[in-house]
């Protein structure tokens, strides 16, 4: 029975310690005289931060396991044609809300300060959502940045980022608001609109699917303990 104990504690002691390691987020503003754009069609709309040149933002604040203040002050950008949405593939989940899909994909580029250690990688929009006048692209914060390549050195809260979003996954998202308000229907009207946004750069934390499988893990071991002990008493 002692060594079920001792297994049981360990591996929940494990499963703790991956648990309640928090996801690493970097959020940044976007830099004087840069917007988020809509040049709208009337059929479709696409999405891009302008001017279409570096850096576009900078992170004005940090948190998660594991860093010191390092990530402050990373400036980034995102490069590329730009998210594109359908007019035709709208839809309204509630009152008030609309979302979409976007297709496309850029490059984002993370410097940090003093330009010692660089992170490149591709990014995709995932899907773009309205409520009065709020918007954010990616709010589901699905996974989306692949391809992640870290050069250089000497930056904590970079290498952190990196080496997570290479594990669980990173994502990426941008936030904006319009006075008045504007939804997707009105931001794809054939003209082109502008604001100021902000976002989040964050790492992936394990999904409930792998927490459960981790316990049911758990509920083998012990039952492959109870069924020694059993054996050594018959």
């Amino acid at each position: 029975m002692k060594k079920f104990t001792l297994a049981l504690a360990t591996a929940l002691g494990l499963l703790g310690a991956s648990s309640s390691q928090a996801a690493i987020s970097l959020d940044f503003q976007g830099n004087q005289g840069t917007k988020i754009q809509f040049a709208g069609t009337g059929t479709s709309a696409t999405v891009s931060l302008t001017p279409q040149s570096t850096p576009q933002f900078t992170v004005g604040n940090e948190s998660g396991f594991g860093l010191d203040t390092s990530g402050i002050g990373i400036t980034g950008s995102i490069i590329g044609s730009g998210f594109t949405y359908q007019v035709s593939q709208i839809t309204s989940p509630m009152p008030g809300v609309q979302e979409a899909p976007l297709t496309g994909s850029g490059t984002i580029t993370l410097v940090a300060p003093g330009g010692g250690e660089t992170l490149t990688g591709t990014i995709v929009g995932s899907n773009i959502q309205t409520f009065v006048g709020i918007g954010g692209v990616n709010a589901i914060q699905s996974v989306n940045l692949s391809n992640l390549v870290l050069t250089g050195s000497g930056n904590a809260a970079l290498t952190e980022f990196y080496n997570e979003a290479v594990s669980t996954g990173g994502i990426a998202t941008i936030s904006f608001q319009f006075a008045p308000a504007k939804n997707l229907t009105q931001l794809a009207a054939n003209t082109t609109v502008t604001t100021t946004y902000s976002g989040s750069l964050t790492t992936a934390v394990p999904e409930p699917g792998a927490v459960a499988l981790a316990f049911s893990g758990i509920a083998m071991l012990g039952l492959g303990f109870y069924r020694q002990r059993r054996r050594g008493m018959v």
